[in-house]
């Protein structure tokens, strides 16, 4: 239907705008760490010891600070390597999500990479040493380089020529919009006990859109003729 339509409809904005939460998250997510790392780097707590050791679990749920703390030690060279994992997890998402989105379609491939998102969205707001925040960071890093690849490409397939450079443009302005929030979000949640719900609230927009992508977005009309499906 999107391919024959010529104006803006209820059933094409929402789907442009469900999809664009991927990008969204990506800018979210270039801002949060900057803000966390600032707590982090000036935490005068020590890590809790080592990830899979028991006196770590132990120490967590002993913390006079809560379950996982208000904050944990980050040292410079640390803080540089959970920044650097972003792009490692970018690069395997960005070189693995074409091949995916050919097999299983773009709705389920972007679907998919929201659970990455979600993923390190709780891995990094929950994290109690350095080692679970870089796994967080890697984990959104694969969302992050997906979404570049196929909500681009779903915007394009989803929307009539006449109007595909202003529905495809919501990309980069997703992008933006996000790196803007999180700045903004972050004068209030930037310091020792809130630094988590920053990571926390990613997570919550991406339940959300997994939610309501599933539910109302239809996969591409390009993909579903390539697979002989031209509903």
């Amino acid at each position: 239907p999107f391919t024959r339509a010529y104006s803006f409809n209820t059933h094409l904005v929402l789907s442009a705008v469900l999809s664009a939460c991927g990008s969204f998250s990506f800018g979210y997510q270039l801002g949060s760490q900057d803000a966390a790392a600032q707590v982090l780097l000036a935490c005068e707590h020590r890590t809790h010891a080592h990830l899979f050791s028991m006196p770590a679990l132990g120490g967590l749920f002993n913390s006079q600070d809560g379950i996982i703390g208000q904050c944990f030690r980050l040292t410079d060279n640390q803080n540089a390597t959970a920044v650097s994992m972003m792009p490692t997890g970018a690069l395997a998402g960005a070189l693995a999500t074409g091949r995916v989105a050919d097999l299983i379609g773009r709705k389920w491939t972007i679907m998919l990479l929201n659970v990455f998102f979600l993923l390190g969205a709780l891995f990094s707001a929950f994290s109690f040493n350095p080692l679970i925040l870089m796994a967080g960071r890697l984990l959104t890093g694969v969302g992050v380089g997906g979404s570049c690849v196929v909500v681009p490409l779903y915007l394009t397939e989803v929307s009539p020529v006449s109007l595909r450079g202003s529905i495809g443009s919501l990309h980069q302005f997703a992008i933006v919009v996000g790196y803007l929030v999180v700045q903004i979000v972050a004068l209030w949640l930037g310091q020792p006990g809130l630094w988590r719900v920053l990571f926390g609230l990613q997570a919550v927009i991406c339940a959300f859109q997994l939610i309501a992508f599933g539910l109302f977005a239809p996969e591409s009309p390009v993909y579903s003729l390539l697979r002989g499906r031209p509903e």
